[in-house]
């Protein structure tokens, strides 16, 4: 019992660092000069996701744009870690995203994660 609850406080801790990097890449973000993000986000809100992204990388950007792990979006989707990095990366590729953060704030930007904000 003591090591699960050692064990889940280790994840929630791994899962927190993981959010403040992200938030300090936005943080950075939002106080730069337009650039990269906003062209992305610019040339994909133009076309809605759903043409670009498969049904299965939708569900998974729209909990990469709420801050899940790899490891509890394979839970949430009951599929692999590693096949969720073999989403993340397609959908890098396809978005022309260079970070997890990137892909959210499109996601966010072209409406693809209308809960991000949410605590649901």
């Amino acid at each position: 019992m003591v090591d699960s609850i050692v064990s889940s406080l280790r994840e929630t801790e791994a899962g927190l660092e993981a959010l403040r990097v992200a938030l300090r890449e936005l943080q950075v973000a939002c106080q730069a000069p337009p650039g990269r993000a906003e062209s992305a986000a610019g040339q994909v809100v133009g076309m809605e996701l759903s043409q670009q992204l498969t049904a299965r990388e939708q569900s998974v950007l729209e909990l990469l744009a709420r801050g899940l792990t790899n490891k509890a979006i394979g839970a949430e989707l009951r599929i692999s870690e590693r096949t969720v990095k073999n989403h993340v990366r397609s959908i890098f590729v396809k978005l022309r995203a260079r970070s997890r953060t990137e892909a959210a704030y499109i996601a966010l930007a072209s409406g693809q994660s209308r809960q991000a904000g949410s605590t649901a």
